[in-house]
């Protein structure tokens, strides 16, 4: 499925009856401005015909659980204006997919559906978005039949609310998965590591054990103690450490 290319529009667009108010810094709208530098930028970087790319199988988890800023995130950190921009470009781009008349980015419905949007749905990140769009064209949410109205995509939206949900708690339970097999293997990784300090020092757990009880931490000094005393008797150790010592 090929997309149209679309430029960034001019920044002046769908300004009228939305003027800019001052926000008040926040960590997201700092690292926003920080990672895309101008709106102009961010626009060139989300452009609907790069849906496909981002939304990818392999990406699709970065869509949901990455970076990229929340409609009300991009608002914060470089205006109002360019949210409104954004979101009339990925319209516009369906209207072509769809093979509809286009409207131009100030006229009146399209300036309410944006508004609609954004006020309703500015919780959502922008891949988010690029998602549902791309849902849509696959027509996971069925058919336009004459035109792209508001009612009608704001409706689709809160379906795809619920997909949302489905497909970011899958995403998280896999990266809790992950994240306790990476604990596993560190912890495996330490035992091992700690097993190899034991053998280069001639030290067993139980000579570790009784050596830590005395207050002795240093290795080195542990295998002279040993060396001079023996190794320590198991059955002076209390039952938990010996479980400890079978288990290791």
């Amino acid at each position: 499925m090929k997309t149209q290319s679309h430029t960034a529009p001019s920044t002046t667009a769908m300004t009228t009856g939305t003027p800019r108010t001052p926000h008040p810094e926040t960590d997201d709208t700092r690292l926003c401005r920080m990672a895309y530098i101008t709106k102009e930028n961010f626009l060139s970087l989300f452009t609907p015909d790069l849906q496909e790319e981002y939304c990818t199988k392999a990406n699709l988890a970065k869509c949901y659980l990455g970076s990229a800023p929340t409609l009300d995130t991009l608002s914060r950190a470089f205006g109002r204006d360019t949210a409104e921009i954004w979101i009339g470009m990925q319209i516009k781009d369906l209207e072509d997919f769809c093979g509809f008349k286009n409207r131009p980015l100030d006229s009146g419905p399209m300036q309410g559906i944006v508004r609609v949007i954004i006020n309703g749905f500015g919780f959502l990140k922008v891949t988010e978005l690029m998602h549902f769009f791309l849902r849509v064209k696959y027509g996971h949410y069925g058919r336009f039949y004459s035109s792209i109205d508001g009612i009608t995509l704001t409706t689709l939206l809160r379906e795809y609310l619920k997909d949302r949900f489905e497909i970011t708690s899958t995403f998280r339970r896999e990266m809790e998965h992950d994240n306790r097999i990476k604990e596993r293997l560190r912890h495996q990784d330490e035992v091992n590591r700690f097993k190899a300090r034991l053998s280069r020092h001639n030290i067993t757990l139980s000579d570790y054990l009784m050596c830590r009880a005395t207050g002795m931490s240093d290795m080195t000094l542990m295998a002279e103690h040993i060396n001079t005393h023996g190794h320590a008797d198991v059955s002076h150790i209390p039952t938990l450490a010996r479980e400890i010592i079978a288990r290791f």
